[in-house]
C-alpha cells in the first residue's frame, strides 16, 4: 500500500506529516535522528518539494522537528509522546474522507464509561455512554490495507440528538446535526499492539503493530461530543512498537 493516497481529499502535505509523525511516535525515528532531505522525501512520496516543505513546517510547528543551520532537519530532542495535533484546519477534509469509505459492519451498545472516556466527555466514570464501532472499507473498492476499525463514544444525550441514526460514518452525522457542528479537536497518534478482538476485525495476528489515532471532537462552544480512536494496520507505514509496548 502507498504511504499516502493522492485521491484522498485530505491534503497531501497533511498525509505526509501524519506518516512522519507516526514514525516518530511509533519508534522508527528517535530523538536526534536526521530527517531525509526535501528531495529524498519528495521522491519517496512522489510529490513536489513544496508539498514536502509544507508537511515539515507542520511538524516543526508541533515541536516534533528541529532545524540546525548547515546540518539539516532532525527529530526534536524531546518530541511530545502524546502531543496533540490540531484538527480544526482539517475537519472538513476528514469529514469528506468519510464519504469515500463504506461501513461494512457496525455495532452499537450502551456501556459504563471507563475513566478515560468519562474524563474526555466530562461525565462521571460509570455513567452509561453509547459506544459505536464500525468496520469501514473504501467504497470504490481500492485497497486500504484491511480497512479501518473505528470506535467512538458519545453521551446518551448526544446520541438522542442523532436519533434515528442513519447508516454511514458517525462523524458526518454529528457534523450535520443541529447544534453539533464540529469546530475543532485534537488527535494523538501512536503504535499499539492489537488485542485479539481488534486483530480479528483488521485481519492481523493478535499482538501485531497497528496505528491508533485517538481523537476528540469539539463543538464551537468547546464541548467534546465525541471521544474515541481509529485503528488501522501499519501497511505502507513502517511503524514499530516502542520498547515500552504502549
Amino acid at each position: 500500500m502507498r504511504p499516502i493516497e493522492p485521491s484522498s481529499p485530505v491534503p497531501l502535505y497533511f498525509q505526509i506529516a501524519n506518516v512522519v509523525q507516526a514514525r516518530i511516535f511509533g519508534g522508527t525515528l528517535h530523538p536526534g535522528d536526521p530527517i531525509e532531505t526535501e528531495k529524498e522525501l519528495a521522491d519517496e512520496f512522489g510529490v513536489s518539494r513544496i508539498t514536502v516543505r509544507k508537511a515539515l513546517e507542520i511538524l516543526r510547528a508541533d515541536g516534533l522537528l528541529k532545524v540546525e543551520r548547515g546540518r539539516g532537519t532532525f527529530v526534536a530532542d524531546s518530541p511530545r509522546p502524546v502531543g496533540p495535533t490540531a484538527l480544526h484546519l482539517f475537519l472538513d477534509d476528514l469529514i469528506a474522507r468519510g464519504e469515500t469509505l463504506e461501513v461494512v459492519r457496525e455495532e452499537q451498545t450502551h456501556i459504563p464509561a471507563a475513566p478515560a472516556v468519562a474524563r474526555a466527555l466530562e461525565i462521571r466514570p460509570g455513567t452509561k455512554v453509547v459506544r459505536i464501532r464500525q468496520h469501514m472499507l473504501p467504497a470504490d473498492g481500492h485497497a486500504l490495507g484491511t480497512g479501518i476499525w473505528l470506535t467512538y463514544f458519545l453521551t446518551r444525550q448526544t446520541w438522542r440528538r442523532l436519533s434515528p441514526i442513519q447508516p454511514g460514518p458517525v462523524l458526518q452525522q454529528l457534523d450535520r446535526a443541529p447544534g453539533l457542528r464540529l469546530a475543532g479537536g485534537h488527535e494523538v497518534i501512536e503504535a499499539v499492539a492489537a488485542d485479539a478482538e481488534t486483530a480479528e476485525w483488521l485481519g492481523v495476528p493478535p499482538g501485531a503493530a497497528i496505528l491508533r489515532r485517538q481523537r476528540e471532537y469539539r463543538t464551537a462552544g468547546g464541548r467534546t461530543v465525541v471521544f474515541g480512536w481509529v485503528d488501522r494496520t501499519t501497511a505502507g507505514i513502517p511503524v514499530l512498537l516502542s520498547r515500552t509496548e504502549r
